[in-house]
């Protein structure tokens, strides 16, 4: 491992319970490889009060940099001086940090970025000649209670997941299982799967000693396998990175039940649940509907020159 990596480490160690998962060295390590990704560093009086991670991919001999596979929020993220109780303050810091950060990146053919949702602040980026789309996830707050979250869940999910818990059994699984049905999914949609089974195993070895991955499953009496989700967390928030379930099976409200288990555990543990996906429009309804408050993030994107900007604003950013 190269020193900034064995600082950038040792600075996650430091702040453990304020760095997203996905910001964890253990957590890219698993997705993409020691070589698949890096990290710049910004200090001052030796100190690190800025860090910029992020993943590489290679096409046609070309660099990009990417949220790594199963990496939904990466970016900038900053450690605030102490006693920073100005807004102007603040803004002045974020500014003079990104500009720092944004000048070590290394030369690509393609920056495409989704930030993590703690980053609000991305004008530096727009003067530096960046753009930006916003996105939205799901997010149920740590603060509420089980009642107050069940409160919130809309009428016609409530009788789903009441009709699901009739037939239904939740037990934690296997990774084998949650594969299986995750697959079928994809194929349902004519998708190809956007990770392999290599990324899930290497996910599990990475978190699975660190009690930060859970994989349930819902099973009809018979034992038929319905649906399975998939959850990680960090020390604020468990994220549902995947979700599988037979085509079969798809009316017996597997699903919906599945993820008020995970909501319910995941309050219990005092975190916040961050459903993911949330952007696409035929999942996008299945999640508003748990009642959770709708969470803004940036996408971040630059290419390397206006050429290449308009060909891959046409063909879908490559």
């Amino acid at each position: 491992m190269d020193i900034k990596k064995t600082e950038y480490q040792q600075f996650c160690k430091e702040y453990q319970d304020q760095i997203p998962l996905f910001f964890q060295p253990y957590w890219l390590d698993a997705v993409c490889g020691q070589e698949g990704w890096d990290v710049i560093l910004h200090k001052s009086r030796n100190k690190i009060i800025g860090v910029l991670p992020f993943g590489i991919s290679t096409k046609f001999f070309l660099n990009k940099i990417v949220n790594p596979n199963l990496s939904p929020r990466l970016g900038v993220y900053f450690i605030y001086p102490e006693n920073q109780e100005k807004e102007e303050r603040k803004i002045s810091f974020e500014h003079r940090v990104s500009r720092e950060l944004i000048a070590e990146l290394p030369s690509c053919f393609y920056f495409n970025l989704s930030f993590h949702t703690s980053f609000k602040n991305w004008m530096s980026f727009y003067w530096s000649g960046f753009r930006q789309t916003t996105k939205y996830t799901f997010v149920i707050p740590a603060t509420l209670t089980k009642d107050q979250a069940y409160k919130n869940i809309k009428s016609k999910t409530k009788n789903i997941i009441r009709k699901a818990e009739s037939s239904l059994i939740i037990t934690e699984g296997s990774l084998e299982t949650f594969w299986n049905l995750n697959q079928k999914t994809f194929a349902r949609q004519h998708i190809k799967t956007p990770y392999s089974k290599e990324n899930i195993i290497s996910i599990k070895k990475a978190l699975g000693p660190r009690n930060q991955i859970s994989i349930y499953h819902a099973a009809g009496l018979n034992e038929t396998m319905h649906a399975s989700i998939l959850l990680v967390n960090d020390m604020k928030t468990t994220y549902c990175i995947a979700i599988g379930s037979d085509e079969a099976y798809r009316s017996s409200g597997a699903i919906s039940l599945l993820l008020w288990h995970a909501i319910k555990k995941t309050l219990d543990e005092g975190r916040s649940f961050d459903f993911e996906g949330s952007m696409m429009p035929n999942v996008e309804p299945i999640f508003r509907n748990f009642g959770g408050s709708q969470t803004p993030y940036f996408l971040i994107y630059k290419s390397a020159n206006r050429f290449t900007d308009a060909l891959l604003t046409l063909i879908g950013k490559w």
